[in-house]
């Protein structure tokens, strides 16, 4: 790694860590715990439970990006540098979006513009689902399938466990599937395994009776 770019790394991760404790100290006191009346419900409980779960799934995230393909196999980096920061940029955004909607309750349109955001850059960076024998088709199914499922993850997290159980079985699909496709190439399941390892240590303080919740992030 050049010296250019390794002084780029360092300052995205000063802004990084900037944004992390910008956001943490602005919001102490109501990050989690959405901003309703009193007498709300919230996600069916009547409970106030504290939904930043996702923010240790995407420390351990970037934590197996970063043992895999800097400290076991630098050469793959090399090889799909853009595709790995297309999907970084992807993972971050969402993340920050979800932290923002957490502390905020942020408008509808704004976190669905982000959503869709993420499966356009993910066709920027010419990661995209194909089923279709058609770019057009499988770029719109790429982005729906992107809003889809975040969507569909946040709406699940409503009760105890699981989210988080469903999630793990996803993933651990995933880790097989692409282990066995992939035979030389691990990466994707050392990520999921490392994102599923989070989720278990998650799953202690997520189920009944719960004392978290993932929310949006």
């Amino acid at each position: 790694m050049s010296i250019g770019s390794l002084l780029l790394v360092f300052i995205l991760f000063a802004c990084v860590s900037a944004l992390f404790n910008f956001l943490f100290l602005k919001w102490t006191k109501t990050l989690g715990t959405k901003n309703l009346a009193p007498s709300e419900e919230v996600r069916w409980s009547t409970d106030y439970k504290p939904a930043i779960g996702g923010i240790s799934f995407y420390i351990i995230f970037l934590v197996s990006y970063v043992v895999y393909l800097f400290l076991n196999n630098p050469e793959f980096m090399a090889k799909e540098e853009l595709t790995h920061f297309g999907i970084l940029i992807v993972v971050t955004l969402g993340f920050f979006t979800g932290l923002a909607d957490d502390a905020f309750n942020t408008v509808p349109w704004l976190k669905l513009s982000a959503q869709i955001s993420c499966g356009i850059i993910l066709l920027l960076f010419d990661v995209r689902i194909d089923f279709f024998e058609n770019n057009l088709l499988d770029s719109l199914l790429t982005v729906f399938w992107t809003v889809a499922v975040m969507n569909s993850i946040n709406m699940l997290d409503n009760m105890d466990g699981i989210t988080t159980v469903v999630s793990i079985f996803i993933l651990l699909a995933a880790a097989i599937g692409s282990g066995l496709i992939l035979s030389s190439n691990f990466f994707y399941t050392f990520v999921c395994g490392g994102t599923v390892s989070a989720l278990l240590g998650f799953l202690v303080f997520n189920w009944h009776p719960s004392k978290i919740f993932m929310g949006d992030t």
